[in-house]
């Protein structure tokens, strides 16, 4: 709509991340920035809390060390943990643990949402040939069930893969959400605070 046009600062990172830098002047350490939400519900990034329906412009405040940020309800996003980033920073890694961060859906939402790992060694153009994995997360929920699935697919040449882990471990983040009883993965039920 025209009235998206008017937020032109703002970007969407991947289908899920909206992220609106804040360029305006500070009053009494805040800023106001107008930030322009597409349809669907979208939630705060860091606190997974419910944020605003989209399809129209709000008023965001914030601090100078705060940068709006939503994510569409039902996105899977993989991240590093705070310690994993700090420790190897945006260096090819063989990260073998990455946590996924799951953001709640609400009752209208589809049953099912899809997130993905693309994977290289970041160093190299030999993803030309073939060297890449790709991770799809899969995750079904319906009457307060929430089943996730982990399917890699490795390139022609994955055999080779350097700065990849060949195996690792997710730690699931529930954002927004009260107390899970368990998680299934892959076909496995996990009590919650058990890794697998």
């Amino acid at each position: 709509t025209a009235e998206a046009y008017k937020c032109d600062e703002q970007y969407m990172m991947g289908p899920d991340v909206l992220i609106s830098p804040v360029s305006s002047a500070m009053v009494n350490g805040i800023s106001e920035t107008s930030v322009w939400l597409p349809t669907g519900q979208w939630f705060d990034f860091l606190t997974g809390r419910k944020k605003e329906q989209g399809g129209r412009r709000i008023t965001v405040r914030s601090k100078i060390d705060e940068v709006p940020m939503f994510v569409k309800e039902g996105s899977i996003i993989p991240m590093l943990s705070e310690d994993l980033a700090k420790k190897h920073g945006s260096a090819a890694k063989e990260f073998e643990e990455i946590e996924i961060w799951v953001y709640p859906v609400t009752e209208t939402a589809p049953e099912s949402f899809e997130g993905q790992i693309y994977e290289d060694d970041g160093l190299t153009n030999n993803y030309w040939m073939g060297e890449w994995v790709l991770t799809t997360i899969t995750r079904k929920e319906s009457n307060h069930n929430m089943n996730m699935r982990f399917n890699s697919v490795v390139g022609r040449n994955g055999a080779s893969l350097n700065g990849i882990a060949k195996e690792r471990s997710y730690v699931v983040r529930l954002m927004g959400r009260g107390s899970v009883s368990s998680v299934n993965v892959n076909g496995k039920s996990y009590p919650r605070g058990n890794s697998g």
